[in-house]
């Protein structure tokens, strides 16, 4: 969407997306990580389907990523540096 393939152009996506659709998350940067916690209450599909699009975004980006999530809460641990 804004042309730039990177980390910082996938998390300037996810804010934007977040915030337009109203969905409350949190975002902390601690020691060489990145973590979003993504908390929506559309159930555990949502939730699944959300984690594997965005694994494969960071799988494409070549960036180290764990993704988990809860029936509403994704959560997104990013490698940086």
């Amino acid at each position: 969407m804004t042309g730039n393939d990177t980390i910082d152009g996938f998390f300037s996506i996810l804010r934007n997306r977040l915030r337009k659709s109203g969905i409350a998350y949190v975002e902390s940067h601690e020691k060489g990580m990145i973590k979003f916690v993504i908390h929506h209450n559309m159930g555990k599909k949502w939730s699944f389907f959300y984690k594997t699009q965005h694994e494969r975004m960071l799988k494409n980006l070549g960036q180290a990523a764990t993704l988990d999530f809860t029936a509403n809460t994704l959560i997104i641990n990013v490698v940086t540096g």
